[in-house]
């Protein structure tokens, strides 16, 4: 519903009353509370975010392994989209990882076999994309019941191959580890080619001949050779090379794979835009919406958290990344009305501005024809990249300091008094204090979802950009992993 006719204004259970309707232009009030409880929201923002991400899975309706983008019939969003589906899978991989509940671990395992058998399932079908043997593994989404969705959409999207490839890998290791080879040989990975019959060949096959193919972006509007798409690519590859050589496939197919790991190094590269100062989302656009002038978005640091490349290409530190985030942040900072109208939380905290798609989005979450709003997955997005790059840096216990990445470090850590050209080793005081200044600019984010989160814990795609109400599809899954994935890094 639209911020500008009435919200529901929502605060703690424990904390605050609940307002009723606002009417028209009655502005917005927030009710003061000097005490701070941002850190047990965390875990229970992450408990509930988690209860409904299952909720979204194997639902009654649904075919076994289907993990609906959300339960929402307005917007309809009851679809299994590939991409959404692989990165709640890698999700549940670090919850696998993470835990000592062999009941846990269960109701995952229980999860991910079953997706696995519905994704083979559709890489057999024939459908608008494709079929198995030419691109129909570009195929975006399926219905509820685990059938083709045959109406007009943007296809072909080629990250949900590479993306599922990548985390089922992931699985594949852990299967191994435990024992379960033959599984991984007749399910996962049984090096034929042409005709495989399992799914991370499949996927990896998929990617490796066409990936030089223009696609549709992960927000389906443009056609072209996409930054995200590619980081995906490479790492899928880069994984399926070394998994390659570790199952005992045939070396030809791990040499194969690695070349085009060097080839999507040097497209990936052609991204930077010097003249701009950061790296552009697409290149190449032959079809789809006009309205994106800059080519920044948010999908650049959503490339660095979905696939992070083990070679270090492209890191969380890269300068080309740094410069990339700061430009994105300012863009942001006042392009929302409730990034202006709310800088402090309630009990008087900073927040870091909500962060949308990119600056001339239109889609308000029903249709195109005003203008866009901020993004849940956006803002965690930016968290967790604050905390991904604080671990970098202590990792590699120092912080060199060039004009690329001076602005960002000027954002995020305002006390550090960097200077171009010197290098901050990790004995100096400042190098620890900023440290801890990256680490609250990531919370600042943090904050801001809380700020706009309903009491239940509920987490919709959207904010209205002018009143910070709850907007467009509810309890989205994507939502919830970002947020999940984001508070467990920090």
């Amino acid at each position: 519903m639209s911020g500008k006719t009435r919200g529901e204004v929502f605060f703690s259970k424990a904390k605050y009353i609940i307002l009723i309707f606002m009417i028209s232009s009655i502005p917005t009030s927030v009710l003061a509370d000097t005490k701070d409880d941002f850190e047990p929201w965390t875990v229970f923002q992450q408990g509930i975010a988690q209860q409904i991400l299952f909720s979204n899975i194997n639902t009654p309706d649904s075919a076994a392994g289907t993990i609906l983008a959300s339960p929402s019939t307005y917007p309809f969003y009851r679809y299994f989209w590939i991409r959404d589906g692989a990165l709640i899978i890698n999700y549940l991989l670090d919850l696998y990882e993470n835990t000592s509940s062999a009941e846990t671990k269960n109701k995952v395992e229980k999860v991910i076999f079953s997706y696995i058998d519905l994704s083979r399932k559709q890489q057999l079908t024939i459908n608008p994309a494709g079929g198995p043997s030419d691109t129909g593994l570009g195929e975006v989404k399926f219905n509820e019941d685990g059938s083709i969705y045959t109406f007009g959409w943007p296809r072909p999207q080629n990250d949900g191959p590479a993306l599922r490839a990548g985390v089922l890998i992931r699985f594949a290791y852990i299967l191994l580890k435990s024992g379960r080879e033959e599984y991984v040989r007749t399910k996962l990975y049984d090096g034929k080619y042409p005709n495989t019959e399992t799914v991370i060949k499949a996927d990896l096959e998929y990617t490796a001949h066409h990936w030089r193919d223009p696609s549709y972006d992960l927000w389906e509007e443009v056609k072209g050779d996409h930054f995200y798409t590619r980081m995906a690519q490479r790492k899928a590859l880069m994984d399926g090379a070394k998994f390659a050589d570790r199952i005992g496939d045939d070396p030809k197919t791990s040499k194969f794979y690695s070349e085009q790991v060097s080839q999507l190094k040097i497209e990936l590269s052609k991204h930077w835009d010097s003249g701009r100062g950061y790296l552009v989302a697409t290149l190449n656009q032959i079809e789809g919406h006009q309205d994106k002038k800059d080519n920044l978005d948010i999908s650049i640091i959503l490339a660095l958290l979905h696939s992070p490349q083990e070679d270090g290409f492209m890191s969380f530190t890269d300068d080309m990344i740094l410069a990339t985030v700061s430009k994105l942040y300012l863009k942001f900072s006042d392009a929302y009305e409730i990034n202006k109208n709310y800088r402090l939380d309630s009990a008087g905290k900073e927040m870091g501005p909500a962060q949308g798609r990119y600056f001339d989005d239109r889609f308000n979450g029903y249709n195109n024809n005003t203008r866009g709003n901020p993004w849940i997955l956006a803002t965690a997005g930016m968290a967790e990249f604050a905390y991904r790059a604080r671990n970098e840096w202590q990792k590699v216990g120092h912080i060199k300091v060039t004009e690329l990445n001076l602005p960002y470090l000027k954002i995020m850590m305002p006390e550090l008094g960097a200077v171009v050209g010197e290098t901050i080793l990790s004995r100096d005081v400042r190098f620890r204090k900023a440290m801890l200044e990256l680490k609250d600019s990531g919370d600042k984010f943090l904050r801001r979802i809380k700020f706009h989160s309903r009491p239940d814990g509920s987490l919709s795609e959207q904010w209205d950009r002018e009143t910070g109400f709850m907007t467009s599809a509810e309890n989205l899954t994507w939502s919830c992993s970002s947020v999940m994935t984001a508070t467990q890094v920090r």
